[in-house]
C-alpha cells in the first residue's frame, strides 16, 4: 500500500522520506493491493486483499490514513490503564522506548530516550494492560523502567499467529493491515523517533483488530490465552537460566549429524545430476514439483 508521491526527475536524487505520509482530500491518492488473479494462486492472502478493499471507503471519506497522534518526549506521570509498549535496543541496551494510548483528550504517543526513562517511574495500577509486539524481547526492558509490577501483558504476534497462522506476524505486516496511520517502517534511519512512534501506534491499533477478531472467534482466543500466552514466562525463564546440555554428547552428535547431511546432499546431487543446493527452497521445490511432479503422483496421474 504505497501513498501517492510527487515524481522526481530522473537526474535528481530523490530525498529520503522523513515523515509518515498522510494525503489530503485534495490530493490524488493511489492505493495498491494484490491483483485478483494472484489471490487465486495464493488463497491464504485472501484475508489481506479483503482488508485492503475494506479500506477504500475509509480513504474516500478521509478517515484513513490518520495523522500520527501528538508525540511527547517524556514518560506519562501516571501509567495508563491500557497502552502499547515498544523498545529500540542493541543487544541488552535499550536506548529508546515508545508507548501509545487513548487519553480522554485523544490518542497520545510517548517517545522517550533512555536518559529520560529512568528516575521516578510512573505509578502503575494493578491489572493495567500493556500490549507488545514480541513481548519476549521487550518485557525485560519494561521491568527495568517500572520494576516488578502486576500488569497483564498481551502480545500481538502471539494473537495473530493463532488467528492467521499462514500469514506473517511482524509489525510491518500487521501494521499494514490494522494501523490507523500510513506506513512508517521506512523511517528507521531518516527519522527514528517517528519510526518509534509508529511502532507504538501500530501495535496498539493491531491489538484493537485482534480483540475484534477474537470476539468473532472465541475458540482461537482460548488457544491464545491458555496455550500461547503462558509460554511467555516459560521462555523468559529458560533464556535467563539457560538449558542444561550434555557436553560429552554434543560433540559426537554434531559430527554424526554433519555426516548424515553430507551423505544426503551427495545423494540429492547424484539424483539431480547437478550440485543442487538442499538449503535453497526454490531449487528443492522446482525439482520436486516441476521435475519429479510429486503433486501429480499424489493425485494418481
Amino acid at each position: 500500500m504505497l501513498p501517492w508521491a510527487p515524481v522526481w526527475p530522473l537526474e535528481a536524487p530523490r530525498p529520503p522520506a522523513r515523515d509518515i505520509y498522510t494525503p489530503t482530500q485534495a490530493e490524488r491518492r493511489v492505493f495498491v493491493t494484490y491483483h485478483v488473479a494472484f489471490i487465486a494462486e495464493a488463497p491464504w492472502l485472501r484475508p489481506v486483499a479483503m482488508r485492503d478493499w475494506q479500506k477504500v471507503s475509509q480513504i474516500l471519506k478521509g478517515a484513513w490514513p490518520k495523522p500520527l497522534p501528538m508525540m511527547l518526549s517524556y514518560p506519562p506521570p501516571r501509567w495508563p490503564l491500557k497502552c502499547s509498549w515498544d523498545t529500540e535496543f542493541n543487544d541488552d541496551f535499550m536506548f529508546r522506548y515508545s508507548m501509545a494510548w487513548d487519553s480522554p483528550s485523544g490518542p497520545l504517543v510517548h517517545v522517550v530516550e533512555r536518559a529520560d526513562s529512568y528516575g521516578n517511574p510512573p505509578k502503575v495500577e494493578s491489572g493495567s494492560v500493556i500490549i507488545m509486539q514480541n513481548a519476549e524481547a521487550d518485557l525485560s526492558f519494561m521491568e527495568q523502567i517500572l520494576g516488578k509490577v502486576d500488569v497483564r501483558v498481551e502480545d500481538t504476534m502471539y494473537a495473530h499467529s493463532v488467528l492467521w497462522s499462514d500469514l506473517d506476524h511482524d509489525l510491518n505486516f500487521g501494521g499494514s493491515l490494522y494501523a490507523s496511520i500510513n506506513r512508517w517502517k521506512h523511517l528507521v534511519t531518516s527519522n527514528p523517533r517517528v519510526y518509534s512512534a509508529g511502532d507504538a501506534v501500530g501495535t496498539l491499533d493491531w491489538w484493537k483488530g485482534m480483540e475484534a477478531e477474537f470476539q468473532r472467534d472465541p475458540r482461537s482466543q482460548w488457544v491464545y490465552q491458555h496455550c500461547l500466552l503462558p509460554q511467555l514466562q516459560v521462555i523468559r525463564k529458560a533464556r535467563a537460566k539457560g538449558i542444561k546440555v550434555n557436553h560429552a554428547r554434543i560433540g559426537p552428535a554434531f559430527k554424526e549429524l554433519e555426516h548424515v547431511m553430507t551423505v544426503e546432499r551427495l545423494k540429492a546431487q547424484a539424483w539431480a545430476g547437478y550440485p543442487i543446493n538442499l538449503d535453497s527452497p526454490p531449487q528443492v521445490a522446482r525439482w520436486l514439483y516441476d521435475i519429479e511432479d510429486i503433486g501429480a503422483r499424489k493425485k494418481g496421474r
